[in-house]
């Protein structure tokens, strides 16, 4: 991994996240339509063809938090002062007893993106389907390097640590305060991008909140699913 420091927001880049995605592993997302001799082939030679071109990025920075109205989390950056707010809605609660969030924005990249593209445009629709689940397998990856930043930070200071939280992706904190989360991080570092209404591009980005302190109790960090604003109703649900 290629990191360095951005001393004027500290944050922190990842240039190049180490992935690696097995066939296996691959064809397990897929699910059952895996089982047919056609999509497996189809799905080698796609990862193949992947593996060459994914460009994984993160960007992060830790942060004091402190909650401040009803359902809003006041963010200090303890070195600069800098200082911003959610507004978590619901999922509040989780963060309830914590001192710092680590927050961020991570990328599977423009590349990988660019060939899901250029296979729908030429008709081959199955192919743009495999890309789009392998830019997901590629982001669950990177999300667990994440979660395991989390919960190091945490076991070095005897602390717990809260679920992992994305605007628009849990209960109560809506898309919409994206925009307050990542005007705090200088994401263009790692080539993202967000439009007037907070989306970001490439479309296979994520933001998050993971927070840590002694008022938390799990050790590790908790799937989104249990916060997730379409838990009832997932067709992701049961494939991991």
């Amino acid at each position: 991994m290629a990191e360095k420091d951005l001393k004027c927001a500290d944050a922190k880049v990842i240039t190049r996240v180490s992935v690696d995605l097995s066939l296996d592993e691959l064809l397990k997302k897929i699910g059952r339509a895996a089982d047919k001799p056609a999509f497996r082939d189809a799905a080698e030679k796609a990862l193949g063809a992947a593996c060459g071109v994914w460009s994984p990025k993160l960007i992060y920075r830790w942060l004091n938090c402190q909650r401040a109205k009803k359902t809003e989390l006041d963010l200090t950056c303890p070195g600069t002062g800098e200082k911003g707010r959610v507004d978590l809605g619901f999922s509040i609660q989780f963060v309830e007893g914590a001192e710092m969030t680590l927050i961020g924005v991570y990328t599977v990249g423009q590349e990988l993106e660019e060939l899901a593209k250029s296979a729908s445009e030429s008709g081959l629709h199955l192919d743009s389907y495999i890309y789009d689940m392998i830019s997901l397998g590629v982001l669950e990856k990177v999300n667990d390097q994440v979660n395991a930043l989390v919960e190091n930070y945490a076991v070095e200071r005897t602390w717990g640590v809260s679920p992992f939280l994305s605007p628009g992706s849990v209960h109560g904190w809506e898309l919409d305060d994206q925009l307050n989360l990542i005007e705090l991080l200088p994401i263009n570092e790692i080539g993202v991008e967000k439009s007037s209404s907070g989306i970001l591009h490439p479309f296979k980005s994520l933001s998050f909140l993971i927070a840590a302190g002694p008022g938390l109790q799990e050790a590790k960090v908790g799937a989104s699913c249990q916060v997730c604003s379409r838990r009832d109703n997932c067709e992701m649900r049961g494939q991991t």
